[in-house]
């Protein structure tokens, strides 16, 4: 009975020995950084906003410049998401919004959004 009570608090120890150093060489969620934090929006896009459609969504509207001068259109509007076409982000805006990718630059997928678009349900 001895042997069973020193084997079970050996267990108990070891497990919260591994709990405190597993947790000592992890990051807290909150802390940790997403793929749009670690992306660097080149200025060449002329990217607007924290995010689309909503703030903190990983792809941004795209200005004027000379980098996307090509592609925008007076009855679209220009989006950008970090990433080939085919990342989360970009088939989300494919579906979502029936857009069409038009492009890449910078590593962005250059994405056409008709002005006149309902949103899928």
């Amino acid at each position: 009975m001895v042997s069973t009570a020193r084997s079970f608090r050996a267990a108990v120890m070891f497990g919260a020995l591994t709990f405190v150093v597993l947790s000592l060489h992890s990051k807290p969620v909150s802390a940790a950084a997403t793929s749009s934090d670690l992306f660097s929006w080149p200025a060449s896009l002329a990217p607007i906003g924290n995010g689309y459609p909503k703030e903190g969504d990983a792809c941004r509207r795209l200005g004027e410049s000379s980098a996307t001068a090509d592609y925008l259109d007076h009855t679209a509007t220009l989006i950008g998401c970090p990433g080939d076409a085919d990342n989360a982000s970009v088939r989300a805006m494919l579906t979502d919004y029936r857009a069409h990718v038009v492009g890449k630059a910078d590593g962005v997928t250059l994405i056409s959004i008709s002005n006149g678009f309902r949103r899928r349900k």
